[in-house]
């Protein structure tokens, strides 16, 4: 089982160390059983600043390289599914069976993205319909605002 007190929040692998922390409440109990770093509009921009470097070194990165790191992540992924599973589930409230689930569609995405060939990406959006538009280079860092049921599902 994955213990959990202090959730982090990195940028470049450092934590800032002035950060308000909240209490993570579970549903099921209404204990509070972990904290964590409350960002600010200041944390916010640097973490963007970061990201958008990072985006333009991947962007040049070989592809091999890229699916490496994929694939990579989705072995932590699956390494992790039963302590990741407990996580969500005290977090979010949802039974394990659909914690687990949504553990391992990540994993899932992560190696199917991993193994997508280049040469079918074009084909990924109709693009007959208005609302989509195909990119031939990455678009950068983007900002999403999600739904909160799959919170895991999303960041793949």
């Amino acid at each position: 089982m994955t213990h959990v007190e202090r959730l982090i929040a990195l940028i470049e692998a450092h934590q800032p160390a002035d950060l308000p922390r909240r209490a993570v409440v579970d549903p099921a109990t209404g204990e509070s059983f972990a904290t964590f770093a409350v960002s600010t509009p200041a944390h916010v921009d640097t973490a963007v600043a970061a990201a958008q470097q990072a985006s333009r070194a991947n962007a040049v990165r070989p592809l091999v390289e890229r699916r490496a790191i994929l694939s990579a992540l989705a072995d932590v992924i699956e390494a992790e599914t039963d302590g990741l599973a407990v996580l969500l589930t005290r977090e979010q409230g949802k039974p394990i069976t659909h914690a687990r689930d949504e553990i391992t569609w990540s994993a899932w995405l992560f190696r199917n993205y991993a193994a997508l060939r280049s040469e079918f990406t074009g084909d990924l959006f109709d693009e007959a319909t208005p609302t989509h538009r195909r990119l031939d280079r990455p678009p950068g860092v983007v900002a999403g605002i999600v739904p909160g049921e799959l919170p895991f599902l999303s960041s793949a």
